[in-house]
């Protein structure tokens, strides 16, 4: 994609989908970790847990086997997404005895860096709160509760 402004001429990139992607296809769908069903994206398979329902990790969460209108059981391929309220406490350290804004907010961005390498690209942060931020005996402590949307599917064969 070109445009030309004036005499910048500004070039961007966009990245094709892989059309020939193989898809995951699982006999369940379990939980990664604990949490609250908030909705669920499913192609194919049958939900096992209602929505706003506490889970635990391993929990079934989406099951293969699917009833027709005589209540015969047939068996299908999982796939898709179920989305759920986590949470996580994220606990900072810094060497020192100064408190300040600047040292506060790079913690900050420290403690989402940290939440960030578990994240896949479709979980968000729905609350952040920071619960304590206080000096003991020489180093800055930050500990920052949140509050989460994440995809907690897991497909199993």
């Amino acid at each position: 994609d070109f445009q030309k402004k004036g005499s910048v001429l500004e070039i961007s990139y966009i990245e094709q989908q892989n059309k020939n992607k193989k898809q995951q296809l699982g006999n369940k769908i379990i939980a990664k970790k604990d949490g609250i069903i908030s909705h669920y994206e499913i192609y194919s398979g049958v939900k096992q847990v209602e929505i706003n329902q506490s889970v635990k990790k391993g929990d079934v969460l989406v099951d293969q086997y699917v009833m027709d209108t005589k209540q015969k059981k047939h068996k299908t391929k999982v796939e898709g997404k179920v989305f759920a309220k986590t949470w996580e406490e994220i606990i900072v350290r810094s060497k020192g005895t100064n408190k300040n804004p600047f040292l506060l907010f790079q913690m900050i961005l420290y403690a989402r860096n940290q939440l960030y390498d578990d994240f896949s690209k479709d979980d968000s942060i729905l609350k952040e709160n920071i619960l304590h931020f206080r000096n003991n005996k020489g180093t800055i402590e930050l500990y920052v509760h949140y509050e989460l949307l994440q995809n907690i599917a897991v497909i199993q064969e």
